[in-house]
């Protein structure tokens, strides 16, 4: 991937947010008091601080020999275009450590370990901590286990936070983490170093309940391939049909219209990343559709877009107008005609085979969200007399084909 080139002329002024900081500031300076836990898989040592590349070596040495840890990262995400990385947590069942990510260290030992299939690493809800190795060593996460995602194959609500699987799986509360706090706050507290090894303290116990769980109900492997399809590369990779297709109103573009907007998200994303901001904040999804809608031929045109900043009209209209070029260029996409809201036994039906496929579901111990959802259902039921056959999406490929892939297709064929 090309370095990240940052030109402060081109970005916009705007203010650092203060909600973080405000959080930071609110927290206690004694660290939590620490939960007395006694396992054979949780670690009894007080976290250690590692800001050193011959601690870190040792460290992962250390994993390495005993072949399983936990791993967690805290990152402030709100005003870079990649999240700024600032810890990251392992833990064995003999050590815990929170690395400092900002301090002068090559983490590519790091990432070289979680792309190790010989090495279980434990995550909770781990998709976005798990990023940096496609990214910056091109590889894919390996032998990871997600503890948010087994929950779900074991009888447990999807998605569940960690404190409350802890509490029900170990009967341990461990302190509230924090969601939203300086994280690149140097030196960082006792207090904050705590709470960051307190979400990487229980993941070997949880782990060991959960893969126990998952044998007897013969859904490991369903929790192992769900994790591993959460750690394909093309999961982390800018996909513009998926980014302008959740813009409000894009859905009612109709022609090339849809084109445009589809070029500017394109533009969007890579000009944020040239100045190094998250694509959202750099330019709103608001003012795409407002250009979209209405694609101006000429300075004054665009200039009569009322949420076209300022900053926009000045130092990116070549951009624009190149982007709503290429969008009106290409022939509009095929689409098929909309009927309006399905009737009324439509959507019963569509409720009724919803209502079937959560039961299908909770009698397994599955939580139906990790399966399909509601919109899936009824894109697959008001498909099912199409040209094509029924849409099956992705519930016969994969593990949801052996799942529920036979009988969803018998639902539906005797629908």
């Amino acid at each position: 991937m090309n370095p990240t080139h940052k030109q402060p002329n081109r970005r916009p002024p705007g203010r650092p947010p203060s909600r973080r900081r405000r959080a930071h500031q609110a927290l206690p300076d004694q660290p939590p008091n620490r939960v007395h836990f006694k396992h054979d898989l949780v670690p009894q040592s007080p976290p250690q601080w590692i800001n050193t590349p011959q601690a870190l070596q040792t460290l992962l040495d250390h994993i390495r020999s005993i072949g399983r840890c936990t791993y967690d990262t805290e990152f402030i995400g709100e005003e870079t275009y990649h999240t700024r990385l600032c810890l990251v947590q392992l833990a064995t069942a003999e050590r815990i450590a929170v690395i400092d990510a900002l301090a002068d260290l090559d983490l590519t030992g790091v990432w070289q370990l979680l792309a190790d299939e010989q090495v279980l690493k434990v995550v909770h809800a781990g998709q976005q901590d798990l990023e940096p190795v496609v990214r910056l060593i091109g590889k894919t996460p390996r032998n990871i286990f997600d503890t948010q995602i087994a929950a779900g194959f074991a009888a447990l609500h999807y998605p569940v936070s960690l404190a409350r699987l802890a509490k029900s799986l170990l009967g341990v509360k461990p302190p509230k983490g924090l969601t939203f706090t300086q994280w690149d706050e140097r030196p960082m507290s006792e207090a904050h170093v705590q709470y960051a090894a307190d979400d990487v303290r229980f993941g070997l116990a949880l782990h060991a309940v959960l893969n126990e769980r998952l044998t007897e109900l013969g859904h490991l492997d369903y929790a192992l391939a769900a994790t591993q399809d959460m750690c394909r590369p093309e999961r982390f990779a800018f996909n513009p049909d998926a980014v302008y297709d959740r813009i409000r109103g894009a859905k009612g573009l109709e022609g090339r219209k849809r084109n445009v907007l589809r070029e500017l998200v394109i533009w969007r994303d890579a000009t944020a990343r040239d100045v190094d901001m998250p694509p959202r904040t750099f330019c709103k999804d608001e003012v795409l559709m407002e250009i979209a809608r209405r694609p101006p031929k000429t300075m004054e045109q665009l200039h009569d877009l009322r949420f076209v900043s300022r900053y926009h009209k000045r130092d990116h209209a070549e951009d624009i107008f190149t982007a709503i070029a290429r969008g009106l260029e290409r022939p509009p996409e095929k689409r098929s005609r909309k009927s309006g809201e399905p009737a009324p036994d439509d959507l019963f039906n569509i409720d009724k085979l919803w209502v079937a496929v959560q039961g299908y579901c909770y009698d397994r111990s599955v939580d139906p969200a990790l399966v399909a959802s509601r919109t899936q259902i009824a894109r697959l039921y008001l498909s099912r007399n199409s040209k094509s056959g029924p849409n099956f999406d992705n519930l016969t490929t994969g593990w949801r084909n052996d799942f529920i892939g036979a009988w969803i297709k018998e639902q539906v064929n005797g629908a």
